[in-house]
């Protein structure tokens, strides 16, 4: 889902993966890794994708097609990041996510 959704916005702004690459400071080849959800960003490369496309970093981890006001404690979107002891939950789907996009 998360390739999916970069892939598509990036070709709706129009964009190849190398010019995504040349604004996020990463390689086309792991873009296209990530694209084909062979390879998954870490958060700050994901935070500078959100930014080259100009969505929302939760952009990409929310399931548009299963949009529910309130999301289940079974159902949450998990983000760990345990060199930093972090661990974020997505409660609810965040009303800032443009659903035209």
């Amino acid at each position: 889902m998360l390739g999916a959704k970069i892939r598509q916005r990036r070709t709706d702004l129009g964009l190849s993966l190398q010019e995504l690459a040349n604004m996020t400071n990463l390689t086309p080849s792991f873009l296209s890794q990530v694209e084909r959800e062979l390879s998954e960003p870490s958060l700050a490369s994901l935070r500078r994708i959100a930014s080259a496309l100009e969505v929302p970093i939760f952009y990409f981890l929310v399931d548009e097609d299963n949009h529910k006001p309130l999301v289940r404690v079974s159902d949450r979107r998990t983000m760990e990041f345990p060199d930093a002891g972090i661990v974020y939950q997505l409660l609810s789907p965040p009303d800032f996510v443009n659903r035209s996009m």
